[in-house]
């Protein structure tokens, strides 16, 4: 379920160099992450305040080196909201179900990854560091999966997903196309308001700060 730990400190990338896709790939951004800064450019801002995913935009700043501390308040938020669901399955339809999304996407939220992923952040609350490569990853896979098991079981999400499964069945074709961007618009909207939750707990300037140093404040 989580991808393998790095070993190996990465690179830091050419300070001259502020196109967020290299710069983070240098740090070892995950490719989601990488492929969605390559519409920016060196955009911080815009990238930032439009990033459609919780778990990108902590990724993100725990890449270009923010401090543990400050991603503890939206990763502790995320994780907070997905408590209720620690243990629950989401797919309970066949593997190849209509909706079956992929398997990376496919998510539960296992008690126990639960909490290793609460104790972990709680480590994060005083550190006035930047977590090492090693650590990143894991944060970032528990964010994701709390970020997944929020949306999928979302009311309004689940009652969509059955409408669509429902106008599949009775074979209901121009209902299917209308009812299936209902339920893809519902599905992004949501993971959004997760996103604006990390948004809240954790200001550009600090990303931007850890990114390009101090000389990057526009007050400076």
């Amino acid at each position: 379920m989580l991808r393998r730990l790095r070993d190996a400190l990465v690179p830091p990338p050419r300070r001259d160099d502020r196109r967020l896709h290299r710069s983070l790939a240098a740090r070892g951004a995950g490719r989601e992450l990488v492929r969605y800064l390559e519409e920016w450019d060196a955009d911080l801002d815009a990238a930032w305040s439009r990033c459609p995913r919780a778990a990108w935009l902590l990724e993100l700043a725990a890449r270009a080196g923010v401090e543990a501390r400050l991603l503890h308040g939206p990763a502790a938020e995320l994780l907070r909201r997905a408590a209720p669901l620690a243990g629950e399955a989401r797919d309970q339809e066949p593997p190849d179900g209509a909706l079956a999304r992929p398997l990376a996407t496919r998510v539960s939220l296992d008690t126990a990854l639960y909490a290793d992923a609460a104790e972990a952040l709680e480590a994060l609350r005083a550190q006035r560091v930047a977590l090492p490569p090693a650590a990143i990853d894991p944060l970032v896979d528990a964010m994701a999966l709390a970020a997944g098991a929020l949306v999928e079981r979302d009311p309004e999400v689940r009652e969509a997903r059955a409408a669509v499964e429902e106008a599949i069945r009775w074979g209901r074709q121009r209902a299917f196309y209308d009812l299936s961007e209902l339920y893809d618009a519902l599905h992004a909207a949501r993971h959004v308001e997760l996103a604006d939750a990390v948004r809240e707990r954790l200001p550009t300037d600090a990303v931007r700060v850890a990114l390009y140093g101090l000389d990057a404040h526009p007050y400076r």
